[in-house]
């Protein structure tokens, strides 16, 4: 094989055919090396360490005009948590990149690619080593083809966190308008009025989706309490303020010493200043029956203290 045919390609990144054949190279010397073919018409220098950064730029070159990334490359490519339900751990090359274009005429239609089409303007939201990606509401609305309700509602969870938000609960309302024709919208609007912004773990809107399960009502995020002794506030994971019942979700994090000490700390202090702690466990993630008996029972007592309260 001719190395001008490596060097092109090493130089300027996945080619075409026809961008290879105007680069001069003959017919013959493409037809001899069905090792650089990464897509049906794309070329690129075989990566001995493919990953995610090269297959979305492989896709990018199969596109005869302007096109994004988007869906789950998209999300993984801003290092969005994934539900496993969504996406199975780490990114492999069996693994389809969806693409934004245009309009018809741009799809591409090719094995391990798919293509959703966009009358808007396709401005990238942002640019992910080279890779120019769509709005990542948009990603997520892709999502609902292949999610449940839950997945969608961990999936939009995991755009806001309370120290990472990537978006606002309104950019989710706002795609929701103008959809276009897209498989699963009726899941996806489901899903946005169970969508809270401010969470820090999967677990969190995991748990809170069983109480709702449960048919108890959806408990507040982050519920600020204000510290008796310097006036400062904290957070809980999640709450019922008006019952005063804090709902503490323990992930892995709390079997550190230091943080141990700190959660005990804390609810000493909510329990001088009358709340009721309702705490979870490893084991809640897979049968949360004792957690959710647990929480009815603060609920009841906490809304019997009201009663008696307001008759006095």
């Amino acid at each position: 094989m001719a190395p001008h045919l490596r060097d092109a390609l090493v130089d300027r990144g996945p080619l075409s055919r026809s961008e290879i054949l105007e680069l001069g190279v003959g017919r013959s010397l493409i037809e001899a090396a069905p090792e650089l073919r990464v897509h049906h018409g794309i070329y690129c220098e075989p990566d001995p360490f493919p990953n995610l950064v090269s297959a979305a730029r492989a896709a990018l070159a199969s596109c005869s005009g302007p096109a994004l990334v988007s869906g789950l490359a998209a999300l993984r490519l801003l290092e969005v948590r994934i539900p496993h339900s969504l996406g199975h751990g780490e990114w492999t090359p069996d693994e389809r990149i969806s693409l934004v274009v245009h309009s018809g005429r741009t799809r591409v239609r090719r094995p391990g690619i798919e293509c959703h089409v966009t009358h808007q303007p396709l401005e990238p939201w942002c640019v992910v080593s080279g890779i120019p990606l769509a709005h990542p509401a948009r990603s997520w609305l892709y999502m609902a083809k292949a999610g449940d309700v839950q997945s969608l509602v961990l999936l939009g969870d995991a755009l806001m966190r309370r120290k990472r938000m990537l978006i606002e609960p309104s950019e989710l309302a706002d795609v929701l308008e103008n959809p276009g024709c897209v498989p699963g919208i009726k899941k996806a609007r489901r899903a946005l009025g169970l969508i809270r912004p401010g969470t820090e773990t999967m677990g969190e809107t995991w748990i809170r989706l069983k109480i709702i399960e449960a048919g108890l009502p959806c408990p507040d995020v982050n519920v600020a309490v204000r510290r008796p002794d310097n006036d400062s506030f904290f957070l809980l994971d999640q709450g019922y303020l008006e019952l005063m019942i804090a709902i503490e979700v323990d992930g892995p994090v709390h079997a550190d010493v230091d943080q141990w000490k700190r959660d005990v700390s804390r609810e000493n202090l909510l329990k001088s200043m009358g709340w009721q702690v309702v705490r979870t466990s490893p084991d809640d993630y897979r049968d949360p029956a004792d957690f959710i008996a647990a929480l009815k029972q603060a609920r009841a007592r906490a809304i019997a203290a009201q009663s008696a309260a307001s008759c006095f």
